[in-house]
């Protein structure tokens, strides 16, 4: 999904998950680009993850040399634009159920379109970290979904934020070198840090149900001129469109796993 145009994810999780071998299930996460959304979709309450050290327990001190940890890892890239590792999983002989994943990535989405289309003092961060869906997760490590965002300053909340876009597949502008020019700088430390708190929650929701698609499965990256090759040509993806009623329209429901 990407912030900014409201483009979705179709063709892409398609053309990557069409490169797996065997593909999971065909995956369809549009929404409608043309509807602006009045009021946010809601936000999973504090995501569980197993196997992840509860970061509340963590002393201060600990707390900070993570976040400082963070801010050095996206200081030391470029401002501009970030791509995310480029994947290709290769699953076994069965293929797994990958509508619980679909649903959770597909909340995400359109929680960024709604930002986009909002009316308020969030929205110019939000168009300028430009965020746009590129590829498959990684989810080898959820830490960052576990931080409490209290403790730390906006530059560092954003910084976790982008580790986890990059491990979701999304490409974003860098905000964290040129941060004192950044919109993000210029607008309250509580806005930043509520829209992040809600883009941890969802991204962890939808990384959890990845880490538990991708078990058995193993996973390669590819090398930039392989991955430009494959996706060369293909557009950035736009949401599904909407019945009457209002429900979701999946296409090719069949390779869901729903017969």
């Amino acid at each position: 999904p990407c912030v900014g145009g409201a483009n979705g994810e179709e063709s892409l999780v398609r053309t990557r998950l069409s490169d797996s071998s065997p593909p999971v299930q065909d995956v369809s996460l549009e929404v409608s680009s043309s509807d602006q959304v009045a009021s946010l979709p809601p936000v999973p309450e504090e995501v569980i993850v197993r196997g992840v050290e509860v970061h509340a327990e963590l002393t201060r001190d600990q707390l900070e040399e993570r976040a400082a940890s963070q801010v050095a890892r996206w200081e030391q890239e470029q401002s501009g634009l970030i791509s995310p590792p480029s994947v290709e999983y290769t699953w076994p002989e069965v293929l797994p159920d990958s509508l619980a994943w679909m649903n959770a990535a597909l909340t995400t989405s359109k929680y960024l379109a709604a930002r986009t289309a909002a009316e308020d003092v969030a929205r110019p961060w939000v168009e300028e970290i430009a965020l746009v869906r590129r590829d498959l997760a990684t989810a080898q490590d959820l830490a960052g979904a576990q931080v409490p965002l209290g403790m730390l300053s906006p530059r560092e909340c954003v910084a976790d934020l982008q580790t986890l876009l990059s491990q979701a597949g999304f490409q974003f502008r860098n905000l964290v070198p040129e941060w004192f020019q950044a919109q993000a700088s210029k607008v309250s430390p509580e806005t930043v840090r509520s829209l992040v708190t809600d883009l941890q929650r969802l991204l962890a929701a939808e990384l959890v149900e990845w880490r538990l698609l991708a078990e058995g499965a193993t996973f390669s990256v590819r090398q930039a001129s392989e991955d430009q090759a494959r996706v060369e040509g293909v557009p950035v993806l736009e949401y599904h469109a909407e019945d009457e009623d209002g429900e979701l329209l999946m296409s090719d429901i069949a390779v869901l796993g729903r017969t």
